[in-house]
């Protein structure tokens, strides 16, 4: 599969996972919320891209991740990182089985 950023002609190896971390704890993968999406990216793509593009005016990764939250600790957007997730993980298959 070809890697999600429109310019960009690589082969995708590993999806975007946005982690955010709670509010004053550690930044780590622990103490976060984390979504898988469905976007794939080279490796090279995967290290240039921030988690706080991915927030953007219309607020829905927003929405869901303080649904995910409510009544614990508040999430940190502003340290909020990416991971990638193997394409032949658990974790990406359950993903793709449901976007079918």
């Amino acid at each position: 599969m070809k890697c999600s950023i429109k310019v960009c002609e690589q082969t995708a190896t590993a999806a975007v996972a946005i982690s955010v971390p709670a509010t004053g704890y550690e930044a780590t993968p622990e103490n976060s919320v984390k979504i898988v999406l469905g976007i794939l990216l080279c490796p090279h793509c995967m290290g240039t891209i921030k988690a706080q593009e991915f927030f953007g005016a219309d607020g829905r990764l927003k929405s869901i991740i303080e649904l995910q939250t409510k009544g614990r600790v508040a999430p940190d957007y502003d340290r909020a990182f990416i991971t990638p997730v193997a394409l032949d993980s658990d974790e990406y298959k359950i993903l793709a089985r449901a976007k079918r």
